[in-house]
This record gives C-alpha cells, sequence and structure tokens, in this order.
C-alpha cells in the first residue's frame, strides 16, 4: 500500500495573475522562495537548479489560466485538500508510522526530523496547506538593481540607464538583478589638484579635465597704465612652471592675470613696477578661458619682458606676487623699434645688441663715459667696473629689485619684511613689551550696560599711552588718556559712544584683555565718536578716550544688546 504525506504547496498562486507580465513576475518571486530549502540541503542556489521547477510551474499556471483544468478555471473554489500525493513507498508497507516511532517495517528508517516550520523539499513531514492570499493588487513596483527578481540576465534589462557604460554591468546572481562592482568604471586619482577625472557614460573612458583656472580680472591695453595693489582681491594662486623666464620661473605664489591681444604684429615691452612684492611678469598664451604656463613665451623675474606679439592672438600676461600690501603699476609699450632704454640689461629692439652695445644708444650718457655707479641693478653686467655687479654692488642697496625680506625688527626704524609697518606699528611686534605701551592708572568707575557720564575732561587722566598699535592707523594720541572698564556679561552686541566738542579733538579706542591686560597692542576698534563691536562673554574690555593734547571735555554712553 502507498502512503502519502502532505507537504506545504508551493507559495505561488496563479489565480492572482491572469496577464503574461504579472505571471512571470510571480514565477521568478516563487522561484527566489526556492533558496532558503536549497540551501538547507546543501545544495548551492542555481538557475539551472531551479529553472525545471520554474518551467513545470510555468506550464500549469499557464493551462490554470485558461481554464482547462479539469476541475474548471482558476477563479473556481478549490476541492477540498485530500493530500498530495508526493514521495511513494513499497507496497508492503501497509501503515503510516508517526513521526519520530521507528515502524515494523525496517526497510525504511523512521522519520526522526523535527516538526516542520518552514517549506521543505524530498521526503519529510510539513505542516498543513495553508492558502496564499490572491495578489490582486497593480503591479506598480519600480525596478531597481537591488529588487528585482529574475531567471536570466535578460530579466535585468533596464534596471540602471542602457546608454551609461560607466555603471557597471548587471548580472542575474540568486535570482536578483545585481551590478557586479568590478565592472563599474572608477576614474583614479593622479594626485593633482588641479585635474579631475570622470566616467564620461557615453564611452566608459576617463576624462581629464582642469578645475584650477587662471582667472583674468581685466584686459591690458598697449599705453595705458594698470594700478593696484599686491593682495588685494582678484588675485590667484593656480599658475607655476613656467618653462621660460630662468630664475622665478618655478614662482608657486599668487598672482594676478590680464588679458591681452593686437589686431596687428609689434614688439611689445611689458613692465610691472613695485617697491617690493613682485615676482616677476610672464607672457602665456590664453586659450579656452586658461592660461597654458607650459607654453610660456616671454618671462622675467625683474619685472620686464620684450616679445614680439603676434597678431589675432590672445594672451595672458601673469604678474606674479611674493607678498601682499604694495602698489604694482603695469604698463604694455607697443610697437618697440629702437633700443630706447640703455641700462636695462634687455635687447629693446630685437637686433641682437643690447644697452650701449646697440648703435641707438651712442649718445646716452651711460654709454659715454665709465659710470661710477652701477647704471642697473638688473642688467648682469658691473657698470661701474668695481667688481660688484648688481645688488652685490653698494650702489643698488636702495632698489626696490635688491630688496630682501627680512624679520621685523622692532627698534632699527626700518620696515624689515616689506609690509609697510616698521617697528612697534607692525603686527610682528605686538608682543614686544616695548611696543605694549601697558595701561598704568585706570579709572576708578567700572561701566556696565547702560552706563552714562557727562562733562568729563582727559586733562585729568594720565598720559601713558601714546600708540595703539593693535588698531593699524589709529592715530597718534600724545595727550592724558582716560579709561574705563568693561566686563562682558554675555556675548552680544555693543555700543559706546562720546559726544565732545571744542578745540581739542578726542579719539576712543577699545582694547580687549587678551592676556596682556589693558594695553594699546591690544587694541581690537577705533573712532572719533562711536565703536560697535562683539563682546564675548567673561571677557575684560576697556574704553579709552585720549586726544592729541590735554583739554578735552566728552560725555560716555555705553549700551549693549544680548
Amino acid at each position: 500500500m502507498k502512503r502519502s504525506r502532505s507537504h506545504t504547496p508551493f507559495p505561488l498562486d496563479v489565480a492572482g495573475h491572469r496577464d503574461q507580465s504579472s505571471l512571470r513576475r510571480a514565477l521568478i518571486g516563487a522561484a527566489a522562495t526556492l533558496n532558503p530549502p536549497l540551501r538547507a540541503l546543501g545544495h548551492r542556489p542555481r538557475a539551472e537548479l531551479a529553472r525545471p521547477w520554474i518551467n513545470a510551474l510555468a506550464a500549469l499556471a499557464l493551462i490554470g489560466a485558461s481554464g482547462c483544468f479539469e476541475g474548471g478555471a482558476l477563479d473556481a473554489a478549490p476541492p477540498a485538500d485530500t493530500g498530495a500525493l508526493v514521495d511513494t513507498v513499497a507496497p508492503e508497507d501497509t501503515s503510516v508510522t508517526p513521526d519520530g516511532v521507528a515502524p515494523d517495517d525496517t526497510s525504511e528508517p523512521a522519520d526522526t526530523a523535527p516538526a516542520d516550520t518552514a517549506t521543505v523539499v524530498g521526503d519529510s513531514v510539513g505542516p498543513p496547506d495553508t492558502v496564499t492570499p490572491v495578489d490582486t493588487a497593480e503591479d506598480t513596483a519600480v525596478d531597481t538593481v537591488e529588487a528585482r527578481p529574475c531567471l536570466t540576465v535578460a530579466d535585468c534589462a533596464g534596471v540602471v540607464a542602457p546608454g551609461d557604460k560607466c555603471a557597471g554591468k548587471i548580472g542575474c546572481v540568486d535570482y536578483q538583478c545585481v551590478v557586479d562592482p568590478a565592472t563599474v568604471v572608477t576614474c583614479p586619482d593622479d594626485g593633482d589638484p588641479c585635474t579631475t577625472a570622470t566616467c564620461d557614460p557615453a564611452t566608459g573612458e576617463c576624462v581629464t579635465s582642469d578645475s584650477c583656472t587662471c582667472v583674468p580680472v581685466g584686459a591690458l591695453a598697449c599705453g595705458t597704465p594698470v594700478t593696484y595693489t599686491t593682495g588685494d582681491p582678484g588675485e590667484t594662486d593656480v599658475l607655476d612652471g613656467y618653462t621660460c623666464g630662468g630664475a622665478g620661473a618655478s614662482n608657486t605664489g599668487p598672482e594676478r592675470v590680464f588679458t591681452f591681444s593686437l589686431p596687428s604684429a609689434q614688439r611689445v615691452r611689458f613692465t610691472a613696477a613695485a617697491a617690493a612684492g613682485l615676482g616677476g611678469v610672464w607672457v602665456v598664451p590664453l586659450g579656452g578661458g586658461d592660461c597654458a604656463p607650459d607654453g610660456c613665451l616671454a618671462g622675467n623675474a625683474g619685472g620686464t619682458v620684450l616679445l614680439d606679439v603676434p597678431g589675432q592672438t590672445p594672451l595672458a600676461v601673469v604678474v606674479e606676487h611674493t607678498f601682499g600690501g604694495w602698489p604694482v603699476t603695469l604698463t604694455a609699450d607697443c610697437g618697440v623699434t629702437v633700443e630706447d632704454r640703455c641700462g636695462d640689461g634687455l635687447d629693446d629692439d630685437g637686433d641682437g645688441q643690447t644697452d650701449c652695445a646697440d648703435p641707438n644708444c651712442a649718445s646716452d650718457p651711460a654709454c659715454q663715459v665709465n659710470p661710477t655707479t652701477e647704471i642697473s641693478c638688473t642688467n648682469a653686467i658691473d657698470d661701474d667696473k668695481d667688481g660688484k655687479t648688481d645688488c652685490a654692488d653698494g650702489d643698488c642697496a636702495a632698489s626696490p629689485a635688491c630688496f630682501v625680506a627680512t624679520p621685523e625688527d622692532c627698534f632699527d626704524g626700518a620696515d624689515n619684511d616689506g609690509d609697510l609697518l616698521s617697528d612697534c606699528a607692525d603686527p610682528d611686534c605686538a608682543a614686544e613689551p616695548s611696543c605694549l605701551e601697558p595701561c598704568v592708572q585706570i579709572n576708578g568707575l567700572t561701566t556696565h550696560c547702560s552706563f552714562w557720564q557727562g562733562a568729563i575732561g582727559n586733562g585729568g587722566g594720565y598720559s601713558h599711552m601714546s600708540h595703539y598699535y593693535g588698531c593699524p592707523g589709529a592715530p597718534a594720541s600724545p595727550g592724558k588718556e582716560v579709561i574705563y572698564p568693561f566686563h562682558a556679561p554675555g556675548t552680544g552686541t555693543v555700543t559706546v559712544n562720546i559726544a565732545w566738542g571744542g578745540a581739542v579733538a578726542l579719539t576712543l579706542y577699545v582694547l580687549a584683555d587678551e592676556g596682556q591686560g589693558c594695553a594699546g597692542a591690544s587694541c581690537i576698534a577705533t573712532a572719533p565718536h562711536t565703536v560697535t563691536f562683539t563682546a564675548v562673554a567673561g571677557t575684560d574690555y576697556f574704553f579709552v578716550i585720549d586726544g592729541a593734547s590735554n583739554g578735552g571735555v566728552f560725555d560716555i554712553s555705553v549700551s549693549c544688546a544680548w
């Protein structure tokens, strides 16, 4: 006698799918559910292992969808479940033995598997049949690489843009559409901060583009000088590695760029003049809105270059800087045809003869007699024949071309670092004790928000501070000063106002205790009448009223906005 065991129905509800697309999705989804039991049996889920199941299910589903089952259309109620004949045993086995008990018939070992808790494959006991709910919802799911089920790679079409060759190739793995990470195009970083590599979706190739480009601030015209100050807005810091110009060609400092072009070919002298802070002048091609230092046409760290400029050719004139705060004048002298500068060390007219060696300079005083001083400090010629050339000659000590920046000496009266500030006026000397000018006597009145006091004379103060170096450009005030301390109870805006009149002009200074107490070097703001600043809670400030002389009278008020 044959015995049968009831198995969990395959998890597919064909009645809920009446079109091929919906049915195919259901079949593929059902295939995915085969993975857990296949894995439990030690099988590696593969398409070839599951495909016979799917083909059989597909045939049954299509027959059912056409109403060809003997029981009628799939929409009809199913007959009572009398158990599915799945596995068979030998005819001699005429009894059914409960799970876990050894039968008399020893031809088949006792079934000692634990109670089924999931769909099983093979000769094992499963839970009672359950009915899968009918899927009547419209299929509106959006296909994605992570979510779309599949039987073959053809089922994965459209999961990525077909024209994007950078996104990688799609495969069907364990009935899921996935991207093979090894096929995704990742562009390497070449380490150059001025280049960016991106993948072109049309070709799948990496394309490198410049991300650092020069930005011209304006156009340079023949005979029209351009004046600016180094460090002003408009500088860039992206150009270096010039292939011409000798010394300074590798300048990596900031630069200012101007466009230049001529209607016809001419010889042009480009000159950048500055007392200090100049790194040189270079002329490079300007194509596609970008400069090309590797195509350098002319350059000179001394500030003057000559170039036979072709007509109708866009160029970039680049002025390199070494530090800020210095005025620069840039000019373009066009149509140079004679040696008109007989001490610049350049062949101005391009005839192969330089300065005094050119007949054009025969009448120049520097070329008629043996000079007694160095005529030029950049021409690499010992003009006065004293054995010292250019900057090595004491005659060039005051030449801007020979200026060498050094740390600021706070006591020599000179601008050592070239920032146009000397000694205590230079912020580099702010910590120098002799530059602090600390407060010796402080008014005993402590100010606060809503403080007011009137008709106060600075003649009753103390003359200890005359310079407030912490505020560049602040006027010197050798008169007596009156000092009001203020402790900020919170963080917010504080406004201090002084009203004064008469012959003695007064100035309001706000000092902040930066660890040095009350000192002129700690000035953070100054004005003739009103100063508004942001106070930080817990910080001590000092409001100082000072003037060029004594005899001033003022009112003071303080207001806060926390």
